[in-house]
């Protein structure tokens, strides 16, 4: 009790420098979750994506000519997708959609005509992500073999539509043919992109298959909880090596699949170039070595102000060494400050960091695809609070800069208290 007593009295004596600790700290606090929440983001697992550290992605076949990889496809035929994923064990579900998509002009009797992003999938989709239904139900397997013409809607769809999402039953037309509204759904953020549209239909793979290989299907695959994802690739590879096999053998390419089914930041933060190569992950380790640039520059502030700090308080130190202090406890007691500055400049900077983001990351969060710019959201989209915030994320960025803190304290904290008295009490009269 008697070391917090002093060291909140020698931070209320030393108030500019504590003040600007404290910014200090917290502009680093801001800066580090910032950057970190900006890409946390892209990965959050929230609804109707709940599931994302548990799912993979099939898609991207390539081949070799003349010792090259070239993409072949941004799809796979059902029949090579099935080939390659169907009966794997640890694995849940499987879903097939469409690997593209283009925006549909869809209409209600006596209504205007509006531009919507479309999203075709399979009965399995709704059971593999967690929409929540306002109103009806998702189609199911018969609809989707028949290749009915119903839809689910987005609620902002559907109100824009019908200015109402209890909507189900009713009628649309989208592109010359007339659907029936089976269900409204809430509305995905564009940010998810794997599941983001303004209206779903049912989708047959098979009309999509423009060679064996190729065609137009990506597999979303559900992973048993606890699932070996490294034992999933390799039987996966394997698959792929037997098929590549008999190709070869028929004199044609050589077939390449590069490692997959991806993870999801396998497949945000790779390129076509990569999947080629089978190094989906070396744009992720680019992207580390920026975390680890960036998170120097708030090392280099937070030295600079602790150094400074220190150099005041020589004259201070050695007379408190002269009076019989003990090295021990003064570099415990310097520490137990900076800790106190750590703490109420982290708390600050978080609060700074959440009220930014949630009210101007549109200016900085931005959808890049435009083929989503007629859609109902807009190129823009607000995260939501739930998307933004993540306890691991905070834990990460209080956690570097408290760090960074410790260290940047405690060396200059022991030279100090290194310092003899008389030398230290001399410099007080400079």
């Amino acid at each position: 009790m008697n070391y917090l007593r002093q060291i909140w009295y020698e931070m209320r004596h030393q108030k500019m420098a504590m003040w600007v600790s404290v910014s200090g700290t917290a502009l680093s606090i801001f800066l580090v979750m910032a950057f970190f929440m900006t890409e946390g983001i892209k990965t959050a697992e929230v609804a109707p994506a709940s599931n994302r550290a548990r799912i993979l992605t099939g898609e991207s076949l390539s081949a070799e000519m003349n010792d090259s990889p070239i993409v072949l496809s941004r799809g796979l035929s059902s029949d090579l997708a099935l080939s390659l994923y169907s009966g794997l064990e640890e694995v849940d579900r499987i879903s097939l959609v469409k690997a593209w998509e283009e925006m549909a002009d869809v209409s209600v009797k006596g209504g205007k005509l509006i531009a919507l992003q479309p999203m075709h999938v399979d009965d399995e989709f709704w059971k593999i992500y967690d929409f929540r239904f306002i109103d009806g139900r998702p189609f199911d397997k018969a609809e989707v073999d028949a290749d009915a013409k119903v839809t689910v809607l987005s609620r902002s769809a559907a109100r824009r539509l019908f200015n109402d999402d209890t909507v189900a039953g009713k009628d649309v037309k989208i592109g010359l043919d007339n659907y029936r509204v089976v269900g409204v759904v809430d509305d995905a953020s564009p940010i998810l992109r794997e599941v983001f549209g303004n209206l779903y239909m049912p989708f047959d793979p098979r009309a999509y298959n423009y060679s064996t290989y190729e065609g137009g299907s990506v597999v979303r695959l559900l992973l048993a909880p606890g699932a070996d994802i490294a034992k999933i690739k390799r039987e996966v590879e394997r698959r792929m090596k037997v098929i590549s096999s008999a190709n070869e053998k028929k004199g044609e390419m050589k077939l390449r699949y590069g490692g997959q089914p991806y993870t999801i930041e396998e497949e945000l933060y790779s390129n076509a170039h990569d999947y080629m190569a089978g190094k989906p992950d070396s744009h992720k380790r680019t992207m580390w070595m920026y975390y680890a640039v960036f998170i120097l520059l708030p090392a280099i502030t937070l030295g600079s102000m602790t150094h400074s700090r220190m150099l005041r308080r020589i004259s201070e130190i050695g007379v408190r060494r002269a009076y019989g202090a003990k090295r021990s406890t003064i570099v415990v007691q310097l520490l137990g400050e900076n800790f106190l500055i750590t703490l109420a400049g982290g708390i600050l900077g978080f609060v700074v960091c959440v009220l930014f983001m949630l009210l101007l990351s549109s200016y900085f969060i931005t959808m890049v695809d435009y083929s989503y710019m007629s859609a109902l959201d807009g190129v823009y989209s607000r995260p939501t609070f739930s998307m933004l915030f993540q306890w691991e994320n905070f834990a990460v960025a209080f956690a570097v800069c408290f760090v960074l803190n410790i260290l940047c304290a405690f060396i200059p904290a022991f030279r100090a208290s290194r310092v003899e008295p008389a030398v230290a009490i001399a410099r007080c009269h400079e």
